[in-house]
C-alpha cells in the first residue's frame, strides 16, 4: 500500500532522542546535572523518587515547533522506584515529577539520596536529537479506514515502527506510540484521573461526569515519551513506555506541576 495524501496528513515531525557518543547533557539515567541546591530531590510517600532522564532544551532543534516548549532550560524526570503506579488512579499523583530549571554548562552531578536503591540508579545513556516524521497508531481516530485490508494495516504498522529504526522510542512532542490504547484515550485518562476520577475500570469513559471531563481531553498534549532500554539500562513494566502529558497552557507557562504520567506495557 502506498500511503495516500489523506494518511500523510496525519504524519508529524517529532524529536527522536537517540544514543550519542558526544558529551551532551541530555541523557537517560546517571545522575542529574545541576548546582547543589538547584532543586530539592522529589519524594513520594517519604521515599526518594528514581531519576529517569534530563533534557537540555537548547540541545533540541525545532523544540518550539513541537509545542510551546521553552527554547532553553533543563527538564528533569523522576518516577517511583518501584514503578508501582500506572496513571489511572488519582492517588498516583506525586509518584512522578517533572522539574524545570536553568541550564548551566558548569553544573555538577547531584549525588543520589541514600534511599535510592542501587537497582534504581539507572545506567547513563547520552542522547542526541534527530527530527523524524512519525505516524500515529492505526487505532487513533481517523487513521484506519474501513476500506483498509489486513495487509494495508500491517504495512502501515511496519511504516510507523520503522521510522525509529533499532533505537528506543524516546520522543518529544507529537503523538504517543501507544502500546495498549491511543492518543485520544490517553488524553481522556489524563484529564479524568487528574480530576479525581478513577480510570482503572473504564469509569472515566462511561460515567456522566467522566464524559463531561473527557470533553476537555483536547487540552492535553504529549510532553515526552520514554521507552524501555532493553540493553540493560531501564525497563518500564514488561518492555513498556512512560508517557508524560501536559496541558498546553501549562507548558506555555512553563508550569510542570500538573504533568500526568501513563505507563503502558505489553
Amino acid at each position: 500500500m502506498e500511503l495516500s495524501a489523506e494518511i500523510e496528513k496525519h504524519a508529524a515531525d517529532v524529536i527522536h532522542l537517540v544514543v550519542s557518543e558526544r558529551q551532551v547533557f541530555t541523557k537517560i539515567g546517571g545522575r542529574p546535572s545541576g548546582k547543589s541546591g538547584c532543586f530539592a530531590w522529589p519524594t513520594w510517600k517519604d521515599r526518594s523518587l528514581a531519576f529517569v532522564m534530563q533534557i537540555k532544551l537548547s540541545e533540541i532543534p525545532m523544540i518550539s515547533q513541537m509545542g510551546p516548549y521553552p527554547n532553553e532550560g533543563m527538564l528533569y524526570v523522576f518516577y517511583d522506584q518501584e514503578q508501582s503506579t500506572w496513571g489511572f488512579d488519582p492517588n498516583d499523583r506525586g509518584s512522578w515529577r517533572i522539574l524545570f530549571g536553568p541550564e548551566d554548562d558548569d553544573a555538577d552531578e547531584i549525588p543520589f539520596p541514600d534511599d535510592v536503591d542501587e537497582d534504581y540508579r539507572y545506567p547513563e545513556v547520552r542522547l542526541e536529537p534527530r527530527v523524524i516524521k512519525a505516524y500515529p497508531n492505526c487505532d487513533d481516530a481517523g487513521v484506519f479506514g474501513p476500506e483498509w485490508s489486513e495487509e494495508d494495516y500491517e504495512q502501515y504498522s511496519e511504516l510507523a515502527e520503522g521510522v525509529f529504526g533499532s533505537q528506543p522510542k524516546h520522543q518529544i512532542g507529537g503523538f504517543p506510540q501507544a502500546i495498549q490504547s491511543n492518543a485520544e484515550l490517553m488524553a481522556i485518562q489524563c484529564e479524568s484521573a487528574s480530576n479525581g476520577i478513577y480510570c482503572g475500570d473504564g469509569s472515566c469513559y462511561n460515567s456522566p461526569e467522566g464524559r463531561r471531563i473527557a470533553a476537555r481531553g483536547t487540552d492535553w498534549m504529549l510532553l515526552l515519551q520514554i521507552d524501555s532500554e532493553t540493553e540493560g539500562a531501564n525497563m518500564w513494566g514488561d518492555c513498556g513506555m512512560l508517557y508524560f502529558w501536559i496541558r498546553k497552557e501549562d507548558l506555555a507557562k512553563r508550569s510542570f506541576e500538573n504533568v500526568w504520567m501513563i505507563l503502558e506495557c505489553c
